[in-house]
């Protein structure tokens, strides 16, 4: 695909800036977009109560790749509506001076921070997701698989790569869009319930971790002067005080009422 967007920026009015060097942006839009998804989005997010799970941001990772490509169609839809050759800018005679008349070579940079943000949310978080749901003896196999499904999406590109030439370039970006518009479809429907999976495995974890220790134990014996404590400002501020028949139920009613009230 890259090979396809530096010939698609070879027919553009690229003035004194190599068509090679707009893919660089896709390594600059990485490094921005990243730790604004991590530092700035997320937890802006969380404080509205909203996580986004795994299979959600893959689905969102790949409308933004859908969106880069519908982009690309966009762009190359004006560089054939562009005199003197129109639909075959690459039989052109005088490619310098007709190229004065096709849309700006920069104007070619949003696809690739589409594209990169696409990668951010999917890329990355389908590493993530086998990472942490592959068996410990398996995780090596996992990430295999992972790089040849990659090696088959190159092969499925040099198949396809002879419909990739004027003047259909056009049809061929629009069909690479609907293509993984209906993949983003399809995948969504088929595995969203892993989310749903994801977030029970979250909540039971959660209650495991706020077992409390034999009350007989030395920490046991501060979380119970703790409640104490509290259960007597409570008195001290008029409110009703429930008796305490078991320490380790109360203390984790309070935290249960914590957990629930924080969203």
């Amino acid at each position: 695909m890259q090979n396809n967007l530096i010939s698609q920026a070879s027919d553009m009015n690229t003035g004194d800036t190599p068509n090679d060097i707009l893919p660089g942006m896709n390594q600059v839009a990485c490094i921005l977009i990243s730790p604004f998804v991590e530092y700035v989005l997320n937890p802006l997010l969380a404080k509205r109560c909203i996580y986004l799970k795994a299979i959600t941001r893959i689905a969102i990772g790949f409308c933004f790749v859908t969106l880069s490509m519908l982009y690309a169609t966009l762009v190359q839809y004006y560089i054939y509506k562009s005199p003197p050759c129109f639909d075959h800018p690459s039989y052109c005679g005088n490619s310098v001076s007709a190229a004065r008349y096709r849309p700006n070579v920069w104007i070619q940079a949003p696809l690739y921070f589409l594209m990169a943000t696409g990668e951010v949310f999917a890329m990355t978080t389908a590493m993530e997701y086998a990472e942490k749901h592959a068996p410990k003896e398996m995780k090596v196999f996992v990430q295999a698989i992972n790089m040849l499904i990659t090696g088959i999406g190159s092969a499925i590109a040099l198949v396809i790569a002879e419909a990739a030439r004027d003047p259909y370039l056009t049809s061929f970006y629009g069909s690479l869009t609907g293509a993984m518009a209906l993949t983003t479809i399809v995948f969504y429907v088929m595995f969203r319930n892993k989310d749903k999976d994801d977030t029970r495995a979250d909540i039971e974890e959660g209650s495991r971790g706020m077992a409390l220790p034999p009350p007989d134990s030395p920490l046991g014996s501060r979380q119970l002067d703790t409640i104490v404590t509290s259960g007597s400002t409570d008195t001290d501020k008029g409110m009703e005080l429930t008796p305490i028949t078991s320490s380790r139920t109360i203390h984790i009613e309070r935290n249960t009422t914590a957990v629930a009230g924080s969203c």
